[in-house]
């Protein structure tokens, strides 16, 4: 080939990226899969090659746009890594004097409300690992790392008020289609409870304990522990967040299937809810479709009865996430989580090729 015949050739990422004089491994990869899961990159090395562009002469020029756009900081911007280049030691380290901590302020509260509280140990403890989970992520952030909580995925974000709308709009569709499915095959029927004062009281009161247990349980889960273990790759954190979300979640030892079933979905709800920030590199749309599902799994028990639940395996109980439906349900969201992660990608291309010309 000439280096006449090269010249005409379309510019691609790896030669944008030379012209910019930007090293050919920070050329982000394609695919949903390469953002989801391939090597980080620098953010400002990336944006440069997202926004350069090859002219009718052949040089590289970068438009004003394009670099006001690329110095705002994008919901969908996949170079940019959710936590810094830390050894993996560290990481595990500091996810181990985080359980280190957790497991010690609720044994501590537990032994001291005990004498209190006509409830097991064990009942006391499960109750006591939330609060002791925010007291170690808050000093964790402050004492050893110098941030704001907030650091952990709740940054100031033009995009976060569409994001937590999303994921709280996603969840109730779940929920809708749950509940479709589970009247239309008769496997369910509405049945309010008779205490109208409690059944109103829950249905109303617990929508903002619902919120809080979404954005307390994403810090912890999504922006701290699944932050922290990145440095093993993407896969394994991803994986192992959701794992250890699961295994806190059951409430009975898994001595029987159903308990498994129960363990798998609330697996998969981890691994979307993990996706979901991976993708956004924020906690808002993860926080929308966690609160919704935490107050759907809390209300319905108040509202709808499942008599005839014959196939317990594909439309689950109460939890919500035992069956085969919900898992589908969950399924569905993951698809539109992606297309929509993929269509904002194509309109920021398409703004930057049209800056271009």
């Amino acid at each position: 080939m000439t280096a006449d015949e090269a010249a005409h050739l379309p510019a691609t990422p790896l030669h944008v990226a030379a012209q910019a004089g930007i090293p050919a491994d920070d050329v982000p990869r394609s695919g949903v899969i390469g953002a989801l899961f391939g090597q980080r990159q620098s953010a400002s090395s990336s944006s440069d090659v997202e926004t350069a562009c090859r002219t009718a002469d052949g040089t590289t020029s970068v438009s004003s746009r394009a670099v006001q756009r690329a110095s705002q900081p994008s919901p969908f911007n996949v170079s940019a890594s959710p936590t810094p280049s830390v050894s993996r030691a560290v990481a595990l380290w500091t996810i181990i004097r985080f359980g280190l901590w957790v497991f010690v302020l609720a044994g501590a509260m537990s032994l001291a409300v005990k004498p209190w509280v006509h409830l097991s140990l064990w009942m006391i403890f499960r109750r006591c690992v939330s609060i002791a989970a925010a007291i170690s992520l808050w000093v964790s952030m402050a004492r050893w790392e110098w941030k704001p909580v907030r650091a952990c995925g709740l940054s100031s974000s033009r995009d976060g008020a569409e994001q937590l709308a999303c994921g709280l709009l996603l969840g109730a569709s779940i929920l809708v289609f749950m509940l479709a499915m589970y009247l239309m095959t008769g496997v369910c029927h509405f049945n309010m409870a008779p205490d109208r004062v409690k059944l109103w009281h829950t249905l109303v009161g617990f929508a903002p304990a619902a919120l809080l247990v979404g954005v307390l349980e994403e810090l912890v889960f999504r922006g701290y522990l699944l932050r922290h273990l990145l440095p093993y790759s993407k896969p394994v954190a991803c994986i192992a967040s959701s794992l250890l979300y699961a295994v806190v979640h059951l409430k009975t030892p898994p001595t029987e299937w159903m308990i498994w079933m129960e363990l798998s979905g609330l697996f998969l709800l981890g691994v979307i809810l993990s996706l979901s920030y991976l993708l956004t590199k924020q906690l808002y749309f993860a926080v929308g479709l966690h609160a919704v599902l935490a107050y759907g799994a809390r209300v319905n028990k108040l509202v709808i009865s499942f008599p005839n639940s014959s196939l317990p395996w594909l439309f689950g109980t109460s939890r919500l996430v035992n069956g085969l439906v919900s898992w589908v349900g969950l399924l569905l969201v993951w698809g539109i989580l992606v297309w929509w992660w993929r269509s904002s990608l194509q309109t920021i291309s398409t703004l930057e090729d049209a800056d271009c010309r």
